[in-house]
């Protein structure tokens, strides 16, 4: 269609309402293709449909504790005085919050790294003082090492199942 008195002479345009029904229409096209891609992914996807969201661990010593997690890996998402919240590996968050009453001792989670003996070396590198590496079962090694808020946390080998996660 011709529209007289466009701003180029001669340029062609769309009735409005074929614009609106194309969009429409390649709007719903979209969603459509969208939703297949979900759909197919989701059956090719065979990690578990759950994983942990968030683990909490009061400290005495929120600062430094942060700054601890980061060293050994964790992304920092949230960094108040009140709250920290770090990112581990699967999204998980680990949820630092302030506390003097934090108990020192073992921490209620563990941590599971790719190369347990290459982090060793590595923590020993950065002065952190990890005790020396332990089978703990046929099928577990670990070490430990405490945070600043005295919380010992023990990283063990990588012994996921075989299946995607």
């Amino acid at each position: 269609m011709r529209i007289a008195g466009s701003a180029r002479a001669g340029e062609e345009r769309h009735h409005p309402t074929v614009v609106s029904a194309v969009t429409k229409r390649r709007r719903s096209d979209h969603a459509d293709e969208m939703r297949y891609h979900r759909r197919e992914l989701n059956e090719q996807d065979q990690r578990p449909p759950v994983w942990v969201g968030h683990i909490v661990l009061e400290t005495d010593r929120l600062a430094e504790t942060e700054q601890f997690m980061r060293t050994i890996g964790m992304r920092s998402v949230v960094q108040r005085p009140e709250v920290a919240v770090l990112e581990l590996r699967g999204g998980t968050h680990l949820v630092l919050t302030p506390g003097t009453g934090a108990v020192a001792g073992d921490a209620p989670f563990d941590l599971m790294v790719e190369d347990l003996e290459e982090t060793h070396h590595r923590f020993i590198g950065l002065g952190l003082n990890p005790t020396p590496i332990a089978r703990t079962s046929p099928s577990h090694e670990s070490f430990s090492v405490r945070e600043p808020g005295g919380h010992v946390i023990t990283f063990m080998s990588n012994h996921v199942s075989g299946m995607p996660v």
